[in-house]
């Protein structure tokens, strides 16, 4: 049996929404990204091009409802640094990638080429593209579906009871960065990359279970956190609760540094991030139960640490959908053997 090669290059499209903080409209777009797998544990997911449909300006609110619409491409500054952004993105093939570039093109070469020349004050576009209809479906959403649609990925759950961007369902938060490599702008993905099956059927991955730890270690840290300041109102500070909490704010950094890496989400690496946060819980918890001082929080933490373990074990499990129980590959396996037994010795832990 030969082992499969992994490409050097991955591609991916992305359904991305501009929320409150980028576009009040929710304004939706387009966006295409690569990974150069031959950067290793250094790559990151690069944007290759955004386009949106847009509808003609019209005074006071910005654009009109219904109107003759032109397809452009998007203003990387409305989406670097931006809050607000969201998204749903699927892996593609290069061929689809091309398909998409060369249909966006085409509606492009529908617009006049002089519209987007800078000139004092608005121009009054003429007509040329797609009709822009915000109430009936052809918008800047809608555009993007169609597209999606045209490469065979399901969108079935993506339309919504009115169709404007603002509605759409299950998205992830996106957020894009600037840089410059051998003296060229890139753009990159400084966020996880969460991919969303194609048939609508979600399967058990690595961005699961790290999604899971990143919310456990930010619940903790929100309870350490409260505590620390309740302590402090009250003029008092304990040393194990200050520590802890110094602790899970270095491994949430950890998480965060590594989140827009995804070479870096591995079995491995969810292993050692697991057991850091467990080790740092437990030593709180065990040194609070000996001193015998803040023991109903001790427990509320240890129940917390407890309850990330239970979900993490049946993500691995495949209890989120039990058809995928049996195609667990074996670095699933690996993880979950590690996560199944902490969770059996944290079910047996009781402070007091």
């Amino acid at each position: 049996m030969h082992k499969q090669t992994k490409q050097r290059f991955e591609y991916f499209v992305s359904l991305g929404i501009m929320t409150e903080g980028t576009n009040c409209f929710g304004h939706s777009f387009i966006m295409l990204s690569t990974i150069d797998h031959a950067q290793k544990e250094n790559a990151r997911a690069e944007v290759l091009e955004t386009a949106g449909f847009f509808s003609r300006y019209m005074p006071i609110i910005g654009y009109k409802p219904i109107s003759c619409g032109r397809v452009k491409l998007e203003n990387k500054e409305d989406i670097v640094n931006k809050n607000g952004l969201m998204h749903k993105t699927f892996r593609i093939t290069q061929d689809e990638m091309v398909k998409i570039l060369n249909a966006i093109n085409e509606d492009r070469r529908l617009v006049d080429v002089d519209e987007d020349k800078p000139e004092p004050g608005r121009q009054s576009y003429k007509p040329g593209g797609p009709i822009f209809n915000l109430f009936k479906g052809n918008n800047c959403k809608q555009y993007v579906i169609e597209l999606l649609d045209e490469i065979g990925i399901d969108t079935q759950n993506m339309h919504s009871w009115f169709e404007i961007p603002k509605l759409a369902k299950n998205m992830e938060p996106l957020r894009i960065k600037h840089a410059k490599r051998e003296g060229k702008d890139t753009f990159y993905w400084d966020c996880l990359l969460n991919i969303s099956p194609r048939n609508g059927k979600q399967k058990v991955t690595i961005n699961q279970q790290f999604l899971t730890l990143m919310h456990g270690v930010i619940k903790m840290t929100s309870l350490l956190q409260n505590r620390y300041d309740a302590l402090l109102q009250q003029g008092r500070e304990v040393f194990e609760i200050t520590h802890t909490l110094n602790k899970m704010k270095n491994i949430k950094k950890i998480l965060e540094n590594n989140q827009s890496y995804p070479n870096k989400m591995t079995a491995k690496n969810i292993n050692i991030w697991s057991n850091m946060l467990k080790a740092t819980v437990i030593a709180c918890t065990n040194t609070l139960n000996t001193r015998r001082i803040e023991i109903h929080f001790a427990q509320k933490l240890l129940d917390s640490l407890m309850e990330m373990f239970f979900h993490l074990r049946n993500i691995l499990i495949g209890s989120i959908d039990v058809t995928q129980k049996a195609k667990m590959n074996s670095h699933d396996g690996i993880v979950f053997t590690e996560i199944n037994l902490m969770h059996q010795e944290m079910k047996r832990t009781k402070l007091g």
